[in-house]
């Protein structure tokens, strides 16, 4: 998932994971209020990548299959949603059958049924070329979907529905294949529904929320969905969350109790305090009342490196950043407990993960000279405009200075700089970045971020824009495994990408860092979207 804010994989410092809360009896009722520096960017599911816009899908949408309202291991458990069971799966791999029935669920506002043709129309809108689908990676396994991915159709001829009965063919077999369904971007929205390729502002939906409120920019309002029947959780009336709030600003209003959470976090300075005054070994944690979470996830930072323009270009220049930087400082900037130093492509905790220490987790200027063979040039770096964002983009720049690299940082809010730096041809050489896996598998990690193909004019997740041939066929590959082989091949690709390739410059890994006010309960870390579940907070 690109991120507005981003979650991590172990606690710095601490020495211990935060502990589990006892179980709490959860009320009903009550208004949230949360802050956000910065827009989601898009409410429409085809379109929505940022970590905070998943949040509240996961709140709003219906899908096929979803993960459980629980933590933990449990909570990576696929389950049936809008299906009435699991799939029929073929023998070969390649057919999957779902049953719908219609009626379980509903849309609101409207209160058409969702059923087996809810989800065709779904795949059908993200496959077309003019919606600029988010990850359309995700769909190019389905028969027929990378002909309308190309403009060469106008469906995608491997999603049949027959009755009540969904059925999907697949090009391969296709090991992931449940977990993609689980994506919000294959969420229910009506038959019908526009195929703009800006997006649908405010779409109807069929889970426990439904968007009351959308204000591009300034708020959105999620209220309980009156025609919602299921079995998951409503405990809060409404949320509303405000943008453009300063994490300074939301850091004093939480403490106070005048608004719930911050979306986007609070500066990275104040962890250390905050673990000390509201952490799961303070006397507020011991007593049942902890307000700051440090949660594990498999994700981490890098600084994009645009190999479609000149400076980048050069093969020997990206490897020479990655020995430039000096990946201790830079995790340093993220505070306490947020992030530890890394310094290749996959996280930890992933498939395929085996720790490289090629570069070094301290600058190595020397070796980064005599790689770059004393080359030099400017770099336009894309930044956003978050104050741990903005200490990180001037420590890279005061970095690759030593390296003959006159770095100019332009900062944006999240959104805009992931549209500037999603669209081909856009003039940056490096981006500060981040990413976290839609789900725990390398493929949701690499081919979705490095797969050449899947380059388009806009809304790319390719930042580095490379378009390799042979790394392409070798993901295309990798994809196809299962098991032992699929974790070989991947933990070969991160090392060739790693080391070689060198499209990114890798320095953390992430932790997901919240405080919320003394009024929050029920906190739950839900790891298929890497911050808390919505739907499960309640008053104390």
């Amino acid at each position: 998932m690109a991120k507005a804010r981003i979650a991590g994989v172990l606690l710095v410092g601490a020495g211990v994971l935060a502990a589990a809360l006892p179980a709490q009896a959860a009320k009903t009722g009550g208004d949230a209020h949360f802050n956000a520096l910065s827009y989601i960017q898009f409410t429409d599911p085809a379109l929505a990548y940022l970590q905070s816009a998943w949040q509240i899908e996961q709140a709003t949408c219906v899908k096929l299959v979803n993960y459980p309202d629980k933590s933990g291991t449990e909570g990576l458990a696929l389950v049936p949603e809008a299906a009435d069971s699991l799939p029929v799966v073929s023998k070969d791999g390649k057919t999957y059958t779902f049953t719908v029935t219609p009626g379980k669920f509903r849309f609101y506002p409207g209160n058409e049924p969702v059923t087996a043709k809810t989800f065709q129309a779904v795949f059908n809108r993200d496959a077309d070329p003019k919606m600029n689908m988010a990850a359309p990676g995700y769909l190019t396994e389905v028969v027929g979907a990378q002909a309308v991915l190309d403009g060469k159709a106008k469906s995608v001829s491997g999603v049949q529905v027959k009755g009540n009965r969904l059925i999907f063919h697949l090009v391969a077999p296709t090991g992931d294949f449940l977990s993609r369904l689980s994506l919000p971007f294959f969420c229910a929205l009506p038959v019908g529904t526009p195929h703009d390729p800006n997006g649908v502002i405010k779409p109807a939906m069929a889970g426990p929320y439904y968007y009351k409120t959308v204000e591009p920019n300034r708020r959105i309002v999620l209220a309980k969905n009156p025609s919602y029947h299921g079995s998951r959780p409503t405990n809060f009336n409404t949320f509303t969350i405000t943008y453009g709030q300063a994490q300074q600003a939301s850091l004093l209003q939480i403490e106070k109790g005048q608004v719930d959470w911050a979306v986007d976090g609070v500066p990275g300075s104040a962890n250390a305090e905050l673990w000390d005054k509201y952490g799961p070994t303070s006397s507020a944690g011991k007593s049942g009342k902890q307000q700051f979470f440090v949660n594990p996830q498999i994700g981490s930072f890098y600084v994009s490196l645009n190999t479609s323009r000149p400076l980048f270009g050069d093969q020997k220049m990206r490897q020479a950043v990655n020995f430039a930087i000096d990946r201790q400082q830079l995790s340093r900037q993220n505070g306490a407990y947020a992030s530890r130093p890394m310094q290749q492509t996959l996280p930890p905790g992933m498939i395929g993960y085996q720790p490289q220490t090629y570069y070094g987790t301290t600058a190595n200027l020397g070796r980064a000279k005599q790689v770059s063979g004393g080359k030099s040039g400017s770099a336009v770096l894309y930044a956003s405009t978050s104050v741990i964002t903005t200490q990180k983009a001037q420590v890279l720049q005061a970095e690759l200075k030593q390296l003959g690299v006159d770095v100019q940082i332009q900062q944006y809010a999240r959104a805009t700089q992931l549209t500037k730096e999603g669209t081909k041809g856009e003039p940056f050489d490096m981006g500060m970045e981040g990413w976290i896996a839609d789900y725990p598998d390398p493929y949701a990690f690499l081919n979705v971020n490095l797969d050449g193909t899947q380059i388009h004019d806009a809304n790319n997740q390719n930042y580095s824009y490379l378009n390799d041939p042979g790394i392409n066929d070798a993901l295309h590959q990798a994809a196809k495994l299962r098991g032992t082989a699929r974790g070989k091949a991947y933990m070969a690709l991160d090392r060739k990408l790693t080391q070689q390739t060198a499209m990114w410059a890798p320095y953390a890994t992430i932790n997901d860092v919240e405080f919320w006010a003394p009024r929050i309960g029920c906190q739950m870390y839900a790891p298929a979207i890497a911050l808390s579940n919505l739907n499960k907070l309640c008053l104390r």
